[in-house]
């Protein structure tokens, strides 16, 4: 199954695990960068290790993940512009097919 999003400015598209961005420059487009697309990874698995050690089992639970999931990225300095980057671009648009995830998503997307 393949999503696609249009934005003013680029289109995302997503088929499974597999992203591409395009981004209008005016007369150029180009892809996104391979490192946009491991910063999604690196959230998918922060999200998925978590969810491995704490319970899932209901809405409160998967909020607490969710939280600490984005704590995780606050603190860490060198991700979270990345974050809020890919966020921009429209790549982490994937992780809301996860109610965890939609839960992070929203929140950065409060970032911008």
């Amino acid at each position: 199954m393949t999503n696609q999003y249009n934005y003013q400015d680029h289109s995302v598209k997503i088929h499974g695990n597999n992203i591409n961005s395009n981004i209008d420059t005016g007369n150029k487009y180009f892809n996104n960068s391979s490192e946009l697309k491991e910063t999604v990874k690196e959230i998918q698995q922060l999200i998925e290790q978590l969810s491995q050690r704490y319970s899932t089992l209901n809405t409160a639970e998967k909020m607490k993940i969710a939280a600490q999931t984005i704590e995780t990225i606050e603190c860490n300095t060198s991700l979270k512009p990345k974050v809020i980057k890919a966020c921009k671009q429209g790549l982490l648009e994937t992780l809301k097919t996860n109610p965890i995830g939609a839960f992070v998503v929203g929140a950065i997307e409060s970032w911008n």
